[in-house]
C-alpha cells in the first residue's frame, strides 16, 4: 500500500504544523525558536513545489498527514557533473514511528534522484545519525557511512 506522495502546496498548511513538530524537537539551542523560523519553512516548501531540483513527501495514514521529507539536488564539490540527491529533513510523528514509512521515504528518495539524473543519494543528518535505528535503516538500504551522511549510488 502506498502511504507516500509527493507533496503540493495545498499541503503547506500540514507541512507547516509538521515542521513546527520537527522544528521544536530537534532544537539544541542553536536553532533559533519557532516564531523566527516560520518565514523560512514557508518558503523551503514553497520552493519545493516551484522546482524540479527539490523534492516534499508527505506520509498519510488513512487519510492523517503523519510525517514529511525533504530533499535538493546537489553537485558534488569534487565534481559539479556529479549529481546528488540530499534529504534535507525528515519528520514522522511519534506514534507512527517503526512501521515501514521511514523506508518509503527512502525508496521514493532513490527512484526521484534517478528521475532527475543523480548519481547518489545523501541522507542521516547529525541529530539522526545518534540514533542506531537510523543508521541500521540506512544500512540496510545500502547506504555507507561518508564522511558526515550516509550515501549510496542510484
Amino acid at each position: 500500500m502506498n502511504r507516500t506522495r509527493i507533496a503540493d502546496v495545498d499541503d503547506l498548511p500540514t507541512l507547516m504544523a509538521m515542521a513546527s513538530e520537527f522544528h521544536i524537537a530537534g532544537r539544541e539551542g542553536s536553532l533559533p525558536r519557532w516564531e523566527e523560523s516560520v518565514e523560512s519553512w514557508a518558503l523551503w516548501f514553497a520552493s519545493c513545489f516551484e522546482h524540479d531540483d527539490r523534492l516534499c513527501i508527505i506520509a498519510e495514514l488513512d487519510k492523517e498527514p503523519v510525517g514529511f521529507m525533504t530533499a535538493v539536488v546537489c553537485p558534488a564539490y569534487y565534481n559539479p557533473t556529479h549529481r546528488t540527491a540530499t534529504e534535507t529533513a525528515v519528520w514522522i510523528r511519534k506514534p507512527h514511528r517503526r512501521n515501514g514509512l521511514a523506508r518509503e521515504f527512502i525508496h521514493v528518495l532513490k527512484r526521484w534522484a534517478k528521475l532527475v539524473g543523480c548519481q547518489r543519494v545523501a541522507a542521516g543528518s547529525k541529530q539522526q545519525l545518534g540514533s542506531r535505528g537510523v543508521k541500521a535503516l540506512l544500512e540496510s538500504e545500502g547506504f555507507r557511512l561518508d564522511e558526515k551522511l550516509y550515501t549510496v549510488e542510484v
